[in-house]
């Protein structure tokens, strides 16, 4: 039998939500990092906890003494559900079925009534840039705050800050909200995504809006259609900054000379910001520039200074190395198409390597960035749809399989072109076929990068 774990680690009191359970045992599906932390979090706080996951290896890392297989779920007071759980599984139909709550662990950490501020972060692309440059500029300003949610650590094993949580929330986060109502609130943008889990666009949507719940301010960027009615919507009950990098708009917007605006004072020229490359870093920016004035209350000339010493995400458009005239990119986090859109726009003379796990794609949305193409290094299980799609346009393009010799291609026909270039990984396909996550995609594409031969490691702007 394994060794009991134990959970006297540093985190936040969960006395508060436990009492609410009158005594009843809460149980906990799902053992990733946030489930093993909602379980070491419950037992701290004095909690009868009772935890499964259908792995059993995953069971293993909570200890035998809050195994259970969770078939008694409806005595229980609430059921914590780990966001990689689907909504239909059989113990959160159970539990639903027999009253129980059905939670997850950012409502959880709503309901501690604390006294510092809660900003949540969401949209299709650039949420985790955006929440990561948000705490980056806050705290460059002086301002504790603590950064998790679907970046970092989990919600539940964050110190208390002394100003205010910065959170990441994905679509499948926010599913589990159902009472949470941050103080801010900011949507990047909004595209399909996740439909397989979501069944539909609009219930997309749906999820992303119930952090929009309640008083207090929204961040919201309007270049799209879809979040410009999003916007309208929630200016009902929330007090709306909008944020745009097309147009001139009474909240954050960037000029077409690059200069980040708040109404009409300048903030910050982002043209020279080489972590900040492309118009999609620059809403990045303006979304997180809005947060920290409107939502935190900090000073516009601190917002330029941050934005200067901000060192990127790794997997995100990451410089990774160059080698003679060659910049080798890591955009491993680019797992849909719209990701891998702004990706291929930010970049001239592109050697891409692409491709992932299988799933219907529609790619004519890549057709305008082709011409940047010089050519493409297909692996992954996806490759022969985008053969097929490179093919019927005309774009040059090899089968490699794995990313070992897609690197190795890329690299020799690259640096044979002698110009300025990029080999860029941007895959727009999930990571799932061939690697654990695209960190472990994005690790591995770093590691292959740094081996190649033909130069010194160039110094790393965004390290």
């Amino acid at each position: 039998m394994p060794a009991r774990v134990c959970y006297d680690l540093p985190m936040l009191n969960l006395a508060p939500f436990v009492r609410t359970l009158n005594g009843a045992p809460v149980a906990v599906l799902g053992l990733g990092r946030s489930g093993r932390t909602a379980v070491r979090a419950l037992v701290a706080a004095g909690a009868r906890v009772w935890a499964w996951d259908d792995a059993a290896k995953a069971r293993e890392s909570v200890g035998a003494a809050y195994v259970r297989d969770l078939a008694g779920v409806g005595a229980c007071g609430a059921l914590v559900l780990s966001p990689g759980v689907p909504l239909d599984h059989p113990v959160a139909m159970a539990a639903r079925a027999a009253g129980v709550e059905v939670l997850g662990d950012i409502e959880i950490l709503g309901r501690l009534g604390l006294a510092q501020k809660i900003v949540a972060i969401t949209g299709t692309n650039g949420k985790s840039t955006t929440a990561a440059l948000t705490a980056h500029i806050a705290r460059a300003c002086g301002a504790d705050v603590a950064l998790g949610g679907n970046i970092g650590a989990p919600v539940l094993d964050l110190d208390a800050p002394r100003d205010a949580f910065v959170l990441e929330v994905s679509s499948f986060q926010a599913d589990l909200c159902t009472r949470f109502a941050p103080d801010a609130a900011a949507l990047t943008n909004l595209e399909p995504d996740h439909l397989a889990r979501h069944g539909s666009f609009a219930a997309y949507i749906a999820a992303k809006e119930r952090l929009f719940r309640g008083p207090g301010l929204a961040v919201i960027g309007v270049d799209g259609a879809e979040s410009a009615a999003f916007a309208r919507r929630v200016a009902a009950n929330r007090r709306v900054v909008p944020v745009s990098v097309e147009r001139a708009v009474e909240g954050v917007w960037v000029r077409a000379d690059g200069v980040l605006m708040d109404g009409g004072q300048e903030i910050a020229g982002l043209e020279p910001i080489a972590t900040l490359k492309g118009r999609h870093n620059w809403q990045n920016a303006a979304v997180a520039a809005a947060l920290v004035i409107h939502a935190l209350d900090l000073p516009r000339e601190g917002v330029a200074r941050a934005l200067e010493t901000w060192g990127g995400l790794p997997h995100r458009q990451f410089l990774v190395r160059r080698v003679g005239n060659v910049a080798y990119v890591n955009d491993s986090k680019g797992t849909n198409l719209p990701a891998t859109a702004t990706a291929l726009a930010a970049f001239d003379t592109i050697y891409w390597i692409a491709g992932g796990a299988a799933r219907e794609v529609d790619l004519e949305p890549l057709v305008p960035y082709l011409p940047r193409v010089r050519h493409a290094f297909l692996m992954g299980a996806s490759a022969p749809a985008l053969a097929a799609f490179l093919e019927r346009h005309g774009a040059p393009y090899t089968a490699c399989e794995t990313l070992a010799p897609a690197v190795s291609a890329a690299h020799a026909a690259a640096q044979e072109g002698g110009g300025p270039a990029t080999v860029l990984f941007s895959p727009a396909y999930q990571s799932f076929d061939q690697f654990r996550d695209f960190e472990d995609r994005g690790e591995q594409f770093a590691a292959l990068v740094r081996s190649l031969p033909a130069g010194p490691l160039a110094q790393n702007p965004r390290a």
